[in-house]
């Protein structure tokens, strides 16, 4: 009887051991820990850290490429000081065109509006906004153009929106390259890593097209003359 369970045993245990073995050799880009109890063999694998490590870095990213706009949009005047006074309603203008775009930094979807509007429909978005709220000023200061107003769009884009924007999405690309490279990362991870690599590289493109269009080369000077 003995002699049966060890003959039975032993090739149970090489089969257990070849089993775990070529699982764990599966898995070795995904594993993280192993751990040996009473109740087993508990195999731990990096997807959910690796997933907490890309929100964490988008959203330091994102954060930071907000705060920027919203600096570069704050240095921005509609009515220049120097032409038009510092009263009330002055300031009051200003800040509602402010209001507009800051509103956009804390959306932060800029990229994904580029990329399914195209450069002429974003600037015409930004622009209609803006022309909404000034349309009660209008009469008392007629310096407040259409044309004015797409310049100052313009000149947001220009100074305070491509900038942190393309700095963002270089900032990304470059992390997610660094992940594609590691060892610990699983593929079915690094598979999602690509299209992301590929979306920020996208949007690249589409920053570029808008920093190169006609209307922020050209318009954004109007506001010299505001």
């Amino acid at each position: 009887m003995e002699w049966y369970l060890e003959k039975l045993l032993i090739p149970a245990l090489w089969f257990g051991a070849g089993f775990g073995a070529a699982l764990i050799l599966g898995l070795r880009h995904k594993v993280t820990d192993i751990f040996l109890s009473r109740t087993g063999l508990r195999i731990h694998t990096n997807s959910d850290d690796v997933a907490f490590e890309v929100g964490g870095k988008n959203e330091r990213i994102d954060s930071s490429t907000r705060k920027s706009i919203r600096k570069g949009t704050d240095r921005l005047s509609l009515l220049n000081s120097d032409q038009h006074g510092t009263n009330v309603e002055v300031l009051l203008i200003n800040l509602m065109a402010r209001q507009s775009l800051q509103n956009a930094a804390h959306e932060n979807h800029h990229t994904r509006d580029l990329d399914s509007n195209g450069t002429e429909g974003y600037i015409a978005e930004k622009t209609s906004e803006i022309l909404e709220s000034m349309r009660a000023w209008k009469k008392k200061f007629p310096v407040l153009t259409d044309d004015l107003i797409e310049g100052y769009v313009c000149l947001w884009i220009k100074n305070a929106l491509i900038p942190p924007l393309r700095k963002a999405c270089f900032e990304k690309i470059d992390f997610y390259k660094s992940l594609l490279a590691r060892n610990n990362v699983s593929e079915s991870v690094k598979e999602k890593v690509k299209a992301w690599l590929s979306k920020n590289e996208r949007y690249v493109l589409c920053i570029d097209e808008l920093a190169e269009c006609s209307a922020i080369k050209e318009k954004s000077y109007i506001m010299t003359k505001s």
